[in-house]
């Protein structure tokens, strides 16, 4: 476990993070949405966690260190 966590870049995973956070913020505090615009933002919300996770394992696996 000390070694996958050694092995995420740092600052990308912050990256990632605050603009992940910025859209659910946006998302909560904002009108509802409807519509596509609304479906594919709540399917991002769900989805890019768990996108982002696998990708981090298979780099982790892979034996590159989370440089792709």
């Amino acid at each position: 476990m000390g070694d996958f966590l050694a092995s995420i870049d740092r600052q990308k995973l912050a990256i990632n993070a605050i603009g992940y956070l910025i859209i659910l913020g946006l998302t909560l505090s904002g009108p509802p949405m409807g519509g596509a615009l609304g479906g594919v933002i709540r399917a991002y919300l769900w989805l890019f966690p768990a996108y982002y996770l696998v990708r981090l394992l298979l780099a982790y696996r892979r034996g590159s260190g989370g440089d792709r």
